[in-house]
């Protein structure tokens, strides 16, 4: 499910909106009667103010253990009306939680010709855009193409090609690549990506770059940077 970063922008400012008026409610004193949360003991007007201490009846001991107790319950109640608040709210605006195998790995491709240069393989856990960064070369006006593979094996020969196009790269190039490796292999018991580049010509370089199988902003389509 695509998304764009201003849905995830807004999904987050509702969220941090929204965990403000609980905890307004949660403090009023409607909720504080009905739950038994626990207002300070020191209410101060404004700085200048002398605090005035609220008198309780009981033993101190047991008014801090009840205290306790109660403060306990109103944050589980809390964390709980949060929670939900959370997946409503991400559910309404179509946002995709992404929890996957985003870790940057580096990876040199290196040319003597028109040979064609592999990634290792890495476990791809969500249907988000592998990542590659070309962050230096040997030569600046060299370039080559790669293409994204999967597979269900443990290794970066038995696999199939999982993409729609060719990503043009660089020194000081960026793509999210759009692919369907986890939705070819996520069925298996194993699921990994791992990219094949190919030369532009015959060239003889060396392209140091970082690459991830997963990406932890939730692309799902093709994006240069």
């Amino acid at each position: 499910m695509e998304c764009h970063v201003n849905d995830v922008r807004a999904a987050f400012f509702v969220i941090r909106y929204m965990k403000t008026v609980i905890r307004y409610i949660v403090r009023s004193k409607v909720f504080t009667k009905k739950y038994g949360m626990v207002l300070s003991d020191y209410r101060q007007e404004s700085k200048y103010a002398v605090p005035i201490k609220i008198k309780r009846k009981g033993k101190p001991q047991e008014e801090e253990s009840m205290r306790n107790a109660k403060v306990k319950k109103s944050n589980k109640i809390l964390a709980a009306i949060t929670a939900a608040m959370l997946a409503v709210t991400i559910g309404g605006t179509g946002v995709t939680a992404f929890a996957n195998n985003n870790d940057n790995t580096y990876e040199c491709f290196s040319f003597s010709g028109e040979n064609t240069s592999r990634s290792d393989f890495r476990r791809k856990d969500d249907i988000s855009s592998c990542w590659c960064n070309c962050y230096n070369s040997s030569n600046s006006d060299a370039g080559f193409y790669i293409e994204v593979y999967g597979t269900s094996e443990h290794n970066n020969t038995s696999g199939s090609y999982c993409g729609r196009r060719s990503y043009y790269f660089s020194e000081d190039t960026t793509w999210y690549m759009w692919n369907l490796v986890y939705e070819t292999y996520g069925k298996e018991k194993y699921t990994a990506a791992y990219l094949i580049a190919s030369p532009q010509g015959a060239i003889y370089d060396d392209f140091d770059c970082w690459w991830s199988p997963d990406n932890g902003s939730g692309i799902t389509w093709d994006e240069e940077r």
